[in-house]
């Protein structure tokens, strides 16, 4: 029998007497997850709606979704979809793609709607960044937004809800994130964040680009202890020799910890199943940059492994959360004259995690 010493308050601080003993508890807790077969869902839910920044309902084809094919399994995840409100897509930005041989992309959990996105933002478009173009098209990939008002459904008695999540300084919700960035923006909500017939917030993934969003889609991935779909747009970028760059960006946030059936060692199963489910209902060819925060406990867990069989991994390896963890995670497949390169910031702008920069760009550009 495995016996684990959890110190300090940080999920994932263990004690295990080296990085191999640890890498291999997590191999074990891991197993053969099962494999998730995903399908096209084109049911309609009213959790499966799309609206503008208005509220007002736009055509339910320019979001599509993927499902775990089993009955039970959808039947679960759709009684947590039914909690949140519908997914919110603004074109706010005119469709011109001008030409740039780069793409700066950030990726980050904003702890609720606390990191300043929009002070981040100012930073990278006044050159404050260092290796960051600011003239370059950009898009942000963020976890752990919210949003509040009436387009959340009022709560239920008996449903499933997590507790509430408000850091104690000011938040930005983000329909008045979007307006003040001007960009174009995908909210993908995820769960409702709290209980209570008084709360009426949801939270979730946000995209947001300088860039068109084209072909918007939401992976419901398997429930462990919560629903963590992940989120996904393509954008293009032209470059100034006349080729372009077709790019799929996903946004992902895993399980943090497994539900009561698998106790608490069981979360890197729970990861891996995920993480599996979302590479299978991928096209294998298709050019994608993926980041989220995967809540892994160490570099070498069992979902970082898988995903790195199909991708490049950020090369910065620098904690992006308390306690030592990097818990957040860049991953790139690119075509033929295209590289990428990615850091850590130094400064969590108000979070409780690091944002992740990345520039992907053309081969012999400067």
């Amino acid at each position: 029998m495995w016996r684990i010493v959890v110190q300090g308050t940080a999920p994932g601080a263990l004690r295990l007497g080296g990085r191999f003993a640890l890498t291999t508890v997590l191999a074990i807790a891991a197993g053969c997850a099962h494999s998730v077969r995903m399908s096209p869902d084109v049911r309609i839910r009213p959790c499966g709606a799309v609206v503008d920044l208005a509220g007002r309902p736009l055509d339910r084809s320019l979001l599509s979704w993927t499902s775990p094919d089993h009955v039970e399994e959808r039947r679960k995840l759709d009684a947590w979809c039914d909690t949140v409100g519908p997914a919110i897509l603004a074109q706010s930005r005119p469709p011109v793609r001008l030409p740039s041989d780069r793409l700066v992309i950030v990726g980050w959990n904003v702890h609720l709607g606390a990191g300043d996105v929009v002070g981040l933002i100012g930073e990278l478009r006044n050159g404050r960044v260092a290796g960051v173009d600011p003239d370059a098209p950009l898009v942000l990939m963020l976890q752990e937004t919210f949003r509040a008002g009436d387009l959340v459904p009022p709560f239920s008695a008996g449903t499933p809800a997590p507790p509430r999540i408000a850091p104690g300084r000011s938040r930005q919700d983000v329909l008045d994130l979007a307006a003040a960035s001007g960009f174009n923006v995908f909210y993908l909500p995820t769960m409702r964040n709290g209980r209570g017939t008084d709360v009426r917030e949801d939270r979730g993934l946000a995209i947001l680009s300088s860039l068109p969003l084209d072909k918007v889609q939401a992976f419901e991935l398997p429930l462990e202890r919560q629903r963590r779909p992940a989120a996904a747009v393509v954008v293009r970028l032209a470059s100034s020799s006349g080729t372009e760059l077709t790019l799929r960006l996903i946004d992902a946030h895993f399980e943090s910890r497994s539900g009561a059936r698998r106790l608490w060692l069981g979360s890197p199963h729970a990861r891996n199943r995920q993480g599996q489910a979302l590479s299978a209902a991928l096209d294998a060819d298709v050019p994608t940059v993926l980041e989220g925060d995967l809540n892994t406990w160490a570099n070498r867990e069992p979902v970082v492994e898988s995903l790195r069989r199909r991708f490049e991994p950020c090369t910065d390896h620098r904690p992006t959360f308390a306690a030592g963890l990097r818990l957040d995670w860049f991953f790139s497949r690119l075509p033929q004259g295209w590289t990428t390169k990615c850091w850590r910031l130094d400064r969590k702008y108000g979070s409780d995690h690091y944002p992740i920069v990345a520039t992907v760009q053309k081969l012999g550009s400067g």
